[in-house]
């Protein structure tokens, strides 16, 4: 048996804090590795969301890695991983950060999930926030 991993302990307390007051066969969503620049920064961030349907209503996060791209796709995969482990749950794997917007802002309809869907589709539509 090997030992766990700083990167195993990392996967499960995300996979944890994500599972909170989850119902027993959860229904989660994993997007895209993404980035974006900071206010104040010049550097990119590198991060995904993950989240949660927990009483009809999405709970997510931006988790965030330091480091290259690759680090967050290796985070990622890792959470990926761990959810797998925890059968039963539903897990949808987004690899379009608005696709995954819009799939939640119809199923989970609220404020919340409008404004997220709204800003992405402003990005996406403003050349200047184009990679």
């Amino acid at each position: 048996m090997t030992r766990p991993t700083k990167r195993d302990f990392a996967a499960i307390s995300l996979a944890e804090h994500l599972l909170r007051d989850a119902p027993t066969t959860p229904f989660v969503f994993l997007g895209p590795v993404v980035w974006d620049i900071p206010p104040g920064s010049d550097t990119r961030r590198w991060y995904f969301i993950a989240g949660c349907v927990i009483a009809d209503r999405p709970r997510y996060d931006m988790v965030t890695t330091k480091g290259p791209r690759k680090a967050a796709e290796r985070t990622r995969a890792d959470l990926m991983l761990e959810l797998i482990n925890r059968p039963p749950a539903v897990i949808h794997d987004f690899d379009d950060e608005l696709g995954m917007a819009r799939f939640f802002d119809a199923i989970c309809p609220s404020e919340k999930t409008r404004s997220v869907r709204e800003a992405i589709e402003r990005d996406r539509a403003d050349p200047e926030v184009q990679p």
